[in-house]
């Protein structure tokens, strides 16, 4: 589990002023920023070679922190976090 974790701390570990967002407080911008490391980290396509138990480890890291993002009252910027990566997305902009 080493590299899932050296692989989320990269990604975690950024400025959190460069990243607020207008009109949120600074525990909702990293609630946002959380989310949005962890969805890359789950799109990467070498966590997809990693083990199942990895895989659904940080699936539910995503939803848990998903659920954190709605109980900050962030549930339409956290679906839109969801939705921006998911495949039919990806299809429209093509």
């Amino acid at each position: 589990m080493g590299t899932l974790c050296t692989c989320y701390t990269k990604v975690v570990m950024r400025k959190t002023s460069e990243l607020r967002y207008a009109g949120h407080t600074t525990e909702q911008t990293r609630a946002l920023e959380r989310l949005k490391g962890l969805l890359q980290l789950q799109r990467d396509p070498g966590i997809a070679t990693q083990e199942p138990w990895k895989r659904k480890a940080l699936a539910k890291a995503v939803y848990s922190l998903f659920m954190d993002c709605v109980g900050l009252g962030l549930e339409q910027e956290a679906k839109e976090l969801l939705r921006a990566g998911s495949p039919t997305e990806a299809a429209k902009e093509t």
